[in-house]
């Protein structure tokens, strides 16, 4: 019983954010700007990660193809990879693949400026922690 409520607990507590891995140069990921800027919107946080600025974080990933989307669970601050997308990918599948937050599992909307910052931030807070899968197997 105390397993099936911490188990229940620790679902609530989980919010999905999407990692963007592009490049400037990648005209695929151009072509998704719009389609990233409506998921936004609906209120999901997005990390942007520039492959060729922010490499590590991206191999760490395992990120090999631009555009890559990776749905991530965040359940209390422990992220693990939920869903993975790569190439061009249609907001409808892309929504459907992000679980919709409970009005309390809504996290606040980053302010653009804030979003690097929270990025490094966040890796350097999970970088020891997470390990995406498929990584050292």
């Amino acid at each position: 019983m105390h397993a099936l409520l911490l188990a229940l607990l620790s679902f609530q507590d989980s919010t999905y954010e999407l990692l963007v891995v592009s490049g400037d140069f990648c005209i695929p990921c151009k072509q998704m700007a719009p389609t990233i800027r409506q998921i936004e919107q609906s209120g999901v946080r997005v990390y942007h990660v520039d492959v060729e600025r922010q490499n590590s974080i991206a191999r760490a990933w395992g990120a090999e193809v631009v555009p890559t989307l990776i749905v991530i669970r965040n359940q209390g601050g422990r992220y693990s990879e939920y869903r993975r997308f790569v190439g061009i990918t249609s907001y409808q599948t892309l929504r459907a693949a992000i679980p919709s937050p409970t009005p309390k599992q809504t996290p606040p909307a980053p302010k653009p400026q804030d979003q690097q910052r929270d990025l490094v931030e966040w890796w350097l807070r999970n970088r020891l922690s997470v390990v995406p899968d498929g990584i050292g197997q």
